[in-house]
């Protein structure tokens, strides 16, 4: 949804976008780009993504790398390794990091790192970036996504009789992951009788989620997945729900304690709860301040129309 959201951004801006994910041969022999976006290497792809990066180099054609995932950084080895988390590639005497060999983060594809780090890299939020800096990267420009925000209608509850709905998505539908287990705990322990909880497990379309999101008082966002982003917390906030959240993906970005939603010191279900608390002993009005300054937050950096902006100006260098 992502890339789509980029696309419809570039061409309601007055440019041409072209996507493609099954032949690059074919996308780099229709002429001049002035600007190819490498997205999404991954174990399925590897093969096509080197093979954009070549062609893009061959040509001589501009180009960025767009990091939708964190990579463990080896520096004794010089590669990178896909990898959920932040950690670095781990080493120790008794168990070199070695090609072909297995180390605590299991090695499937391998890229060199010096194929990369000194090429224009885009990551979606300042933590992102911060990792890829550390780790030596010359030039990381922070692109946040953007969303349609029209179509994440803000609806004002003000006129709502008493209590909260606090709302949980999983688009995986599973049960049998940490986020779902707090929320799950949640939802057992809270004495609130003034305290709905629902949730919406697996993928909503786009008719649904925003009609599920603008009709609860909170979403929990409780990925213990190390998230590049998280469109739902902005989708939620555009909606004019606040987001109560582990400090992962967009969140620290996008969240002001207390303003807009709660940010959470660590993953504990405890703290969680006292957030909703919070929001559910807030007078109406205080609720609907909440409400409206979720949605101007979104409305002020994460639409479209900045998103790409943002691209164009990587395109013209002036990033």
């Amino acid at each position: 949804m992502a890339i789509e959201n980029l696309r419809m951004g570039l061409e309601r801006a007055g440019h041409h976008c072209v996507v493609e994910r099954d032949d690059p041969d074919v996308l780099m022999s229709r002429g001049h780009y002035d600007l190819i976006l490498l997205h999404s290497f991954s174990e399925e792809n590897r093969e096509t993504y080197v093979r954009c990066l070549r062609m893009a180099e061959a040509l001589e054609l501009p180009h960025a790398i767009v990091m939708h995932d964190y990579w463990a950084i080896c520096h004794q080895t010089n590669l990178l390794r896909p990898s959920m988390g932040w950690k670095r590639c781990r080493v120790t005497p008794d168990e070199p990091c070695r090609p072909g060999v297995r180390c605590k983060h299991p090695v499937k594809n391998e890229l060199l790192r010096d194929q990369v780090r000194h090429r224009r890299v885009v990551t979606f939020t300042e933590r992102g970036a911060d990792t890829f800096r550390s780790a030596g990267f010359d030039s990381v420009t922070v692109i946040p996504h953007g969303i349609d925000v029209g179509a994440f209608r803000f609806q004002p509850k003000s006129s709502l009789p008493s209590g909260i709905r606090v709302c949980f998505t999983n688009a995986w539908g599973e049960r049998d992951i940490k986020g779902y287990r707090h929320w799950d705990w949640l939802r057992r322990n809270s004495g609130d009788p003034n305290v709905e909880f629902v949730e919406a497990l697996g993928s909503l379309d786009h008719d649904s989620m925003p009609q599920f999101l603008s009709s609860c008082d909170a979403m929990l966002f409780l990925s213990l997945w190390e998230e590049t982003f998280g469109l739902v917390v902005v989708e939620s906030m555009a909606c004019g729900t606040p987001v109560i959240s582990y400090p992962t993906g967009v969140s620290p970005d996008a969240i002001g304690n207390g303003y807009n939603g709660y940010l959470l010191d660590v993953a504990n279900p405890k703290l969680a709860a006292e957030a909703i608390s919070r929001l559910s002993n807030m007078s109406p009005s205080d609720r609907e301040s909440m409400r409206a300054a979720a949605r101007a937050s979104v409305e002020g950096y994460y639409g479209l129309d900045r998103m790409a902006g943002d691209y164009v100006r990587l395109a013209g260098g002036t990033e």
